[in-house]
Order: C-alpha cells, then sequence, then structure tokens
C-alpha cells in the first residue's frame, strides 16, 4: 500500500572470527579471511537501525561477537537508543568486566552451545576444556548479577545433541536449570 515498516529485528555480525572451532559450524572450515566490522560502521549501524525503526538487534552470527573490541560501546548506543538487544554468544569471553558494561542493556543472553561435561564440550567446540570452566563461571556470575542489581534480561541457551552426548541431555538440562538458565 506504499507504506513504509521497518523490519521488525535485524541480525548483525560484527565479525566472522571465532574462539572456538565447533565440529557443527561451517564458518570457520570457511577459507575466507577473517573479518570485523569497522569499529565506526558498528556502532554507527545502531543509530541508523534505530532511526529507520527497526523492533531489535539481534547480535550473533558466523563468529563470536565478543571477539569485537567495540561491541560493548555498539550496545550502549544501542540501548541509548531504545534498540532491544539480544547477544548470541558462546560465553568464553563474557567475564566479569563485560558483564557489568553490556548486560543491563540487554533483554536476552543467549549462550551457544551449551553442554554439561568439559571433556564432550571441548571436543565439540574445538577448544580447550578451561573454556567449558570460563563459560560456566561466566554464567554464574551473570547470574549472580542478574539478581543483584535486578536486571530483566533472559537468559537462553541452544544444546546441540549428536551421537555423542544424546544420552545426557537430561544432564545437560538440569546444569542449565542449576545455573539459572
Amino acid at each position: 500500500h506504499g507504506e513504509y515498516f521497518p523490519p521488525a529485528t535485524v541480525e548483525i555480525s560484527p565479525t566472522n572470527a571465532c574462539n572456538q572451532k565447533c565440529t557443527y559450524c561451517y564458518a570457520w572450515r570457511d577459507s575466507k579471511p577473517r573479518q570485523i566490522l569497522q569499529d565506526d560502521i558498528l556502532i554507527g549501524c545502531f543509530d541508523q537501525l534505530a532511526d529507520a525503526g527497526v523492533g531489535g538487534v539481534v547480535i550473533q552470527g558466523t563468529g563470536e561477537p565478543l571477539l569485537h573490541k567495540a561491541l560493548p560501546e555498539a550496545i550502549k548506543r544501542g540501548a541509548m537508543r531504545n534498540l532491544p538487544m539480544q547477544l548470541t554468544t558462546n560465553g568464553v569471553l563474557l567475564n566479569s568486566v563485560l558483564q557489568n558494561e553490556i548486560l543491563q542493556h540487554l533483554f536476552c543472553l543467549r549462550i551457544s552451545v551449551i553442554d554439561s561435561d568439559p571433556k564432550r564440550y571441548a571436543a565439540q567446540h574445538g577448544c580447550n576444556e578451561k573454556q567449558w570452566t570460563a563459560l560456566i563461571a561466566n554464567l554464574e556470575r551473570a547470574m549472580a548479577l542478574r539478581a543483584k542489581a535486578n536486571l530483566s534480561f533472559s537468559i537462553w541457551a541452544t544444546v546441540y545433541l549428536s551421537e555423542d552426548n544424546f544420552r545426557d541431555i537430561f544432564t545437560t538440562v538440569k546444569l542449565c536449570k542449576e545455573l539459572g538458565i
């Protein structure tokens, strides 16, 4: 009818670089060079999305968004412009400093992908078991911060099922519940 209407949500991928090499992910196998949006483009994008009337932003993509050093500033800009934002991350880099900067501005934090066993997690994610330990510690701190600061963001988790872990789904779901996901 000739009327303008903005997208309900827009997905932003700040980088295709990642700190893991997940067995189920196609992106790290891609031979393309690692790319990262320029800081001013990433931050300015949130202004443009707000000006366009976009309903919300999902920050995720083909890499780990938290590898982009300007992401906290971009999230703050989005919050200043009243953009609802979801961050999808593997959670390993979501340390207490970042949590204090960004969690208050999110409506949803989504962890991709969780498992209850450090060895299985490391095998699935192509990483060291220390990353599982960091993820769990980061989630525990995020839950504590959410409660202490009375934040209202929700926390979701993705579980990747394979022949190696489907028998342990109950244990993984139990871990998620214990963590407050």
